[in-house]
C-alpha cells in the first residue's frame, strides 16, 4: 500500500492546477467554436450533468474512502454497497429518461418549466451517472492511497474531452456534437478508471483485523449523509444560480454566465 509522501503533495497541486487551466482551455474552446445560443445549451447540459452528480452521490465517495483507508471496511463489503447504490441509481435515470420518451407531453412540460431542451436533460442525466462511476472508482483508488494514478485519472478526464473536443470542432460547430463528444470522452476515462481500481482492489490482501461488521456498513451511509449536507448550500449556491438564470433567461445568457 502507497503512503502520503512530499512529493504527493506537489504533484497533486501540479494536477490540480493542469485540471484548472484544461477545463479552462475546454470552455474557451466551446466558447469561440459555438453560436451564443448554442453555447447556452451546452452550459446548461454541463449544469444538468453537475446537478445529477450532486444530488445523486449522496457523499459516498469521501465515505468510502475513510472507510477503506481505515481498515473498517473490507473490499467485498464496499463493492456491494456500490453495487447496490448504483443498481437503484441506473434504474431510477432509466425511469426518468423513458418518462421523457414515453409521455412527450412530461417532458414538454419539465422542458418548459426549467426551460431546457429535452434532449439536453437526457444528455446530462447520462453523463452525471458516467462521472458518478468515475468518482467511486476515484473514491476507491483515494482509499489505497493510489495517489498517482488518482492524479493521472483526474488530468486525463479534463485533457481526453479537450483532445476529442478539439477534433470535433474540425467538423461540427454545435452543442450536440460537443455534448456527444464529452459523454464519450467521461465513457472512455470512466472505463480506464474502473479497470484501475479494480486491477489495484484485486492484488489486495486483507489482514484479519480489518474484517468489517454489519455496523460500519451503517456509518458508512451516515457519514456520507453528513458530507452530502454540509456540501449541499455550498453547491447549491453556486449551480442554483445558474438553473434560476436558466428558467427565466434565454440559452446565450446561460452560455456567457456560464463563462
Amino acid at each position: 500500500m502507497s503512503y502520503l509522501r512530499l512529493r504527493h503533495v506537489f504533484t497533486t497541486s501540479a494536477s490540480n492546477i493542469a485540471v484548472g487551466l484544461v477545463s479552462l482551455a475546454l470552455t474557451v474552446l466551446v466558447a469561440r467554436s459555438l453560436t451564443p445560443q448554442e453555447n447556452g445549451y451546452y452550459s446548461e447540459f454541463l449544469l444538468i450533468f453537475n446537478l445529477y452528480y450532486f444530488f445523486f452521490n449522496f457523499g459516498m465517495g469521501p465515505s468510502f474512502t475513510y472507510y477503506l483507508s481505515s481498515g473498517k471496511l473490507e473490499f467485498t463489503d464496499l463493492i456491494r454497497s456500490i453495487g447496490r447504490i448504483l443498481f437503484i441509481l441506473l434504474i431510477v435515470s432509466f425511469l426518468f429518461v423513458l418518462l421523457f420518451v414515453a409521455f412527450p407531453e412530461f417532458g414538454s412540460f419539465f422542458s418548459r418549466t426549467f426551460n431546457i431542451k429535452m434532449d439536453i436533460l437526457i444528455f446530462g442525466v447520462v453523463a452525471g451517472f458516467v462521472f458518478l462511476v468515475f468518482n467511486l472508482c476515484i473514491a476507491i483508488l483515494l482509499g489505497y492511497r493510489e495517489y498517482d494514478k488518482v492524479n493521472c485519472l483526474n488530468i486525463a478526464r479534463s485533457a481526453v474531452p479537450l483532445v476529442l473536443t478539439i477534433i470535433c470542432s474540425f467538423w461540427f460547430q454545435n452543442s450536440d456534437a460537443f455534448i456527444m463528444t464529452f459523454i464519450a470522452s467521461m465513457a472512455l476515462v470512466c472505463c480506464v478508471a474502473i479497470y484501475i481500481a479494480l486491477k489495484r482492489t484485486g492484488s489486495v490482501r486483507f489482514s484479519k483485523g480489518s474484517k468489517s461488521k454489519a455496523g460500519h456498513i451503517d456509518l458508512l451511509y451516515r457519514y456520507g449523509t453528513y458530507i452530502y449536507l454540509s456540501n449541499f448550500f455550498h453547491y447549491t449556491a453556486i449551480r442554483g444560480s445558474l438553473l434560476i438564470i436558466s428558467i427565466y433567461f434565454l440559452p446565450e445568457v446561460v452560455g456567457f454566465f456560464s463563462i
